[in-house]
C-alpha cells in the first residue's frame, strides 16, 4: 500500500506541476499587443518631412524637404506645397494644412537695443 500511496502522489503532483506550466509566461515571448499591431493591414508608411531649407526668389518659391527640391504647388509623397515664408513650409495632407519651420524649437523675440 505505500508503493501505490506514493505511485498516487506522484501522479497527482506530476498533474499539479503540467497543469500549472500553461500558467506561466514565458517571459521571451512578445506581448500580445505587439501581435495584434503585427496582424494589422499593411499601410505605405507616412514619410518623415523635414524642412531643410526656403527658397524665396522673384522667380517663384520654393522649400527643400527631406531632401528634395519641392516648389510651390508641387507634391513630395502624399503632401502639397501650398506656400514658403522666411522659415516656413505650409503644406496640405490629406485636406489639412501643416506647417513645417526650419527651427522648431526657436522662438522669436523682439527686445529694446542696448549702446
Amino acid at each position: 500500500m505505500g508503493i501505490s500511496r506514493m505511485l498516487v502522489a506522484l501522479a497527482a503532483l506530476l498533474a499539479f506541476v503540467a497543469g500549472g506550466a500553461h500558467a506561466l509566461d514565458d517571459p521571451t515571448r512578445p506581448p500580445v499587443r505587439a501581435a495584434r499591431v503585427a496582424a494589422m493591414p499593411d499601410r505605405p508608411p507616412e514619410p518623415l518631412l523635414i524642412l531643410e531649407s526656403v527658397i524665396r526668389s522673384p522667380n517663384g518659391n520654393a522649400a527643400i524637404i527631406s531632401g528634395k527640391l519641392v516648389p510651390v504647388g508641387g507634391r513630395i509623397g502624399a503632401a502639397r506645397l501650398l506656400r514658403v515664408t522666411e522659415d516656413s513650409a505650409v503644406l496640405q495632407i490629406d485636406g489639412s494644412e501643416k506647417r513645417l519651420a526650419l527651427y522648431p524649437a526657436a522662438q522669436k523675440r523682439f527686445g529694446t537695443r542696448t549702446r
